[in-house]
């Protein structure tokens, strides 16, 4: 658990996909803070190779700055919507009653208020989603990936190659075709308990390395 008392965490989730689809729950439900510099973000953490999803009532500590200082060492932010009511709810606010006054020059009236009601609680998901995917960098496997490599210095990069260097000295030697090679190199991972699309491109930096380390210069 990342251990700082202005964070709540929400959920613990084994891919991308999943803590994304937590996050706009998070902001479908108002579960968040809404302080001047509050938030809710995926990070991925790689002391247990999953996401968290959290929601940060103060982000002024930089969480990222030096990813091998203190409590922050193993802990990477992926993607962040700030919450300050000024920032978020307020813009929601002006988006729904932009669109209320567009459903009004358009003759569609509802009378019905638990009809309006439930269109309004539709309209706010879907700003929600449209800021989402506005700030989503979509690039959240490849970033933990090398998170999780972190240049070949990593346990689990350091174990990867020392299991392929151990294969070669037994003489069962790893083919050299690349879409073999990664392949082996992903069976190796699999027992890392690492999520599967982390694995995979973790495989793909490991095999980068060694092509270009047994490449003549």
């Amino acid at each position: 658990m990342i251990p700082h008392k202005t964070e709540n965490i929400k959920a613990i989730c084994d891919n991308y996909e999943n803590a994304l689809a937590s996050l706009k729950e998070t902001l479908y439900n108002s579960e968040y803070y809404t302080l001047a510099e509050s938030s809710v973000y995926i990070a991925y953490n790689r002391r247990i190779h999953r996401y968290y999803v959290l929601t940060r009532r103060d982000n002024t500590i930089p969480l990222n700055e030096n990813p091998r200082a203190g409590e922050y060492y193993d802990t990477i932010r992926i993607t962040e919507i700030p919450t300050s009511s000024d920032d978020f709810d307020e813009y929601i606010r002006a988006q729904l009653e932009l669109t209320r006054l567009n459903n009004n020059l358009s003759n569609r009236i509802t009378s019905d208020n638990v009809e309006e009601e439930e269109e309004s609680v539709e309209t706010r998901k879907a700003i929600i989603s449209s800021i989402i995917y506005i700030q989503n960098p979509r690039v959240a496997d490849k970033e933990a990936a090398h998170f999780e490599y972190d240049q070949g210095n990593s346990e689990i990069a350091k174990r990867c190659n020392a299991r392929i260097t151990e294969k070669d000295d037994e003489g069962t030697k790893l083919t050299q075709q690349p879409s073999k090679l990664q392949e082996n190199i992903e069976h190796i991972l699999s027992d890392c308990d690492i999520p599967t699309e982390i694995a995979k491109e973790l495989a793909m930096l490991t095999l980068a390395d060694r092509i270009a380390t047994s490449s003549p210069n």
